[in-house]
C-alpha cells in the first residue's frame, strides 16, 4: 500500500491512500461547489468522497508519482 501526506484546510496533515484516488482536479474557487479553499486540490475517492488539500495539483501529482515507485 502507498500512501501520500497532504495538507488539509486547516493545514492539519492526512495521509492518503493512493489506490484510493478516483481522480483529482483544482478546488473549484467560486459558485456551489466551492470550500474553504480559494486554492489546492480537490481530490474524489473511489467511494465518492473528497478531501481538499492545500497543495498545487502538480504537487499532489509528483507527490501521488514518487509514491507509486
Amino acid at each position: 500500500m502507498a500512501f501520500v501526506t497532504l495538507t488539509r484546510p486547516d493545514n492539519s496533515s492526512i495521509a492518503i491512500r493512493i489506490e484510493e484516488i478516483l481522480h483529482f482536479a483544482p478546488v473549484p474557487s467560486s459558485g456551489s461547489l466551492s470550500g474553504a479553499l480559494s486554492k489546492g486540490t480537490r481530490i474524489v475517492f473511489k467511494n465518492n468522497s473528497i478531501q481538499d488539500v492545500v497543495e498545487l495539483i502538480d504537487d499532489v501529482l509528483a507527490k501521488i508519482n514518487e509514491a507509486s515507485v
